[in-house]
């Protein structure tokens, strides 16, 4: 993908976890979408555009808490990073232990993804 802030993510493709849309405008989500990589560890990549960086600030932990074990809905070992006013949460599709070497790859996605613009 070319372009701000798609050029941060690694080699993806797109991918439809279809997550409420209700809950999503509540947070004051702009704008959603998902990706899995397409190499290698496979990581699931939501993308959440904010209006602002402090609106994405506040809805943060918040966004975290829609997936994972608590809701039982992937990404699960969720973890986030942003970019201005976009958030990138990164995990898994399964719910297994995780590897050394699969967070290793969430790890290197969200350090990408990190930076102010």
């Amino acid at each position: 993908m070319k372009g701000y802030p798609w050029a941060r993510l690694p080699p993806v493709e797109p991918i439809d976890p279809q997550p409420d849309r209700k809950q999503l405008d509540a947070l004051g989500v702009r704008s959603f979408r998902a990706f899995s990589t397409a190499n290698g560890v496979r990581l699931w990549l939501l993308v959440f555009e904010f209006a602002s960086q402090p609106d994405l600030l506040a809805a943060r932990e918040k966004i975290l808490a829609l997936f994972g074990d608590a809701q039982d809905r992937p990404p699960f070992y969720g973890d986030s990073a942003h970019t201005g006013a976009w958030l990138l949460v990164a995990g898994f599709p399964g719910s297994k232990p995780v590897s050394p070497q699969m967070d290793d790859a969430k790890k290197a996605a969200l350090q990408r993804w990190a930076g102010e613009e």
